[in-house]
Formats: C-alpha cells, structure tokens, sequence
C-alpha cells in the first residue's frame, strides 16, 4: 500500500506557474485512460486508438464536451474501436458527475468477460469516487504493466498519490500512444522537465497523423516556451473554442491572454464562459483571481479566495496561499523576538 495524502478529486498536477499549472489541467489527469479490447491486442501498437473511426469523438472529448461524448451510443463503433469509446463515455460521465451509472456500464459491457479489464476500470471509478487506496490496481501495475489499460489507469491511480516517478515510468511502457505521451507531457512539465517534454512530443511526431491529442500536447509545451510561440497557442486555443465551445478551450484561451498580459481580452473571454452558464468551476474562479490580482483589485481577490474556498478549499492556490502566510508569520515571529532582545 502507498502512503499518500488526502485524495482531492485527483486534480494532482502542480506546478510553480500558476497559469501554466491551469493550462495543465485542461489535459485533466481524470481523463486519461483508455482500454484495449482483445487479449491478444493488448501488447501491440496502440495506434488503434487514433483511428479514423474515433476522430469526432477524440474531438469533442479533448475539448471538454463531455455531454456529447457521455451520449455515445457504442453499437456505433466497430469491435476494434468500441472499448476506446466505452473509456471516453465512462470518463465523461465522471466529469459530469454522474458516476453512479458508471460501474454498471463497465459490468454490463461486451468486456466484462476480462478480468483484468474490469477489475482495471472498476478499481479505477472507486478510487475516483472515494479516494481509497485499491490493492487491487496496484497488483495490476506490479504484474500487468504491459497491458495498455493498466498504464493508463495505474498512471491516475499514481499520480493521484503523488507518485509521479511511478506513473511516469509505468506510462513509458505505452506503444505509440498519443494519451500516454500527453500525459507524460503534462507530468514532465509540472514537474519543470521541460528538455524531456520536448523530447516525447518529438518522438511522438513521427506517428501523430495531425492528431487533436497530440496538437494539444504541442501546444503545452510551446505554452511553456513563451515567447512568439505562444501567440501561435492562443491561436489555436482561439480557433478551438469557435468549433468547440466549452469550458475546456475557453478556458485555455483565457489562461493564454494572460501570460501574453492581455486583460482585456482576457475578460472579454470570462465574459463568453459566464455567459455559458460556468461560474462555479474551480479552475476557472482560481484564473479570475490570477486575473484580479494582476490588476491590483484586491477586493476582487478576496472575494473570489472565499469562493474557491467553498468550492475546493484544497485547491492549489489557496494552499499555496496558506503556506505563504504561514511562512511570513515564522518570519515575523522570528525578527520581533529578535527586536524584543
């Protein structure tokens, strides 16, 4: 068993950045396994996962429309490419918290069959549900890691633990796979490896066919670059959210004029997500206040600090915010008792 600390919804990518930390959310580490379907695919290529067949779902699931995706009938897709929207369904579910329908959906699948497969999946949504540690999954980390849905399962289950040298070594077992390299990605820049970022997107390249996941993979790394290259990230964040609307890539637009320290358009973006109806999203209320505290408002940030509060009171910002405090009290106490001397 791992010793970790509480569990928070598995929201675990930090990062010293906060609006980099932000951007890294969006690839949201809840949505990042997907399973294999026959036994004897488990060991090859997982290019499977990439194909034709998938394209509008792998759209609208990368962008955060997980109503449409949580919709998807799976008679739709062919035997090769139903257990891949099986995994895109059960994680939109999650993500809109209707998670009470999703064991039932992994137990009636056509996979059922597999052991591993379910026990993979099923051991997974528990631990999302309650954050209780499963002997289980890590049984199938130690002894099945070659089997892609355990690296994809075991990779959450890890990091959610704040094992990130665990996930990503666990995750370096994947074939030419897109999610797998997003991931170790997103765990490397968070972790300020950025040379090593850089040098699984290259790899990847040679087999991304133009792929969405791998396109939003490019432009994290080029979000943490700066430089001219992020203007072409707002681009794309920008033509993202005229196609597919969502929090998802508003919100990355949002967090890209920020580092380009463009407020206005900034706003005019938090305009078109509250005019969307989000308002209570806790990544989003954690940029106003990145927002607000750029310009100095800091009414507006205490106000927005009492809201995330409510919402996730464990939410990075506010920890970070808290041990800030803390430290400058010990500061404070230390010198006043030195003056008292």
């Amino acid at each position: 068993m791992y010793n970790t600390r509480t569990h928070t919804n598995c929201n675990c990518l930090q990062d010293n950045k906060h609006d980099i930390k932000n951007l890294i959310t969006l690839v949201n580490i809840n949505q990042l396994f997907s399973p294999l379907t026959q036994e004897t695919s488990y060991n090859n290529s997982d290019t499977m996962a990439d194909s034709d067949e998938l394209f509008s779902l792998h759209q609208d699931f990368f962008t955060g429309n997980f109503e449409s995706v949580s919709k998807t009938g799976l008679d739709e897709y062919s035997a090769e490419s139903k257990p891949y929207a099986l995994s895109y369904k059960i994680r939109s579910l999650l993500k809109l918290g209707q998670g009470s329908s999703v064991l039932p959906l992994i137990q009636s699948s056509s996979f059922s069959q597999d052991e591993k497969f379910t026990q993979a999946f099923t051991e997974y949504v528990k631990f999302y549900q309650t954050g209780s540690e499963s002997p289980i999954l890590e049984n199938l980390i130690a002894n099945s890691k070659e089997q892609w849905y355990v690296q994809q399962v075991g990779s959450l289950y890890l990091v959610a633990l704040n094992h990130t040298e665990e996930a990503i070594k666990l995750l370096h077992n994947h074939t030419n796979s897109l999610e797998s390299v997003l991931y170790l990605i997103s765990l490397y820049i968070a972790s300020g490896r950025l040379d090593l970022a850089e040098k699984e997107l290259n790899v990847a390249a040679n087999y991304s066919q133009d792929s969405i996941i791998y396109n939003i993979a490019e432009a994290l790394v080029n979000s943490v670059k700066n430089g001219e290259q992020l203007r072409g990230v707002l681009y794309f964040y920008e033509e993202l959210g005229h196609q597919y609307p969502s929090l998802t890539t508003k919100l990355g637009h949002f967090i890209i004029n920020l580092q380009l320290k463009q407020f206005e358009e900034a706003e005019v973006t938090l305009a078109e997500l509250q005019e969307m109806g989000v308002s209570s999203d806790a990544d989003l209320i954690s940029n106003e206040i990145t927002l607000a505290s750029l310009k100095g408002d800091q009414a507006k940030v205490d106000e927005l600090r009492e809201q995330l509060a409510s919402i996730n009171p464990d939410h990075k910002l506010l920890v970070d915010y808290q041990e800030k405090i803390q430290l400058f009290g010990e500061i404070s106490e230390k010198y006043a008792s030195h003056i008292q001397a």
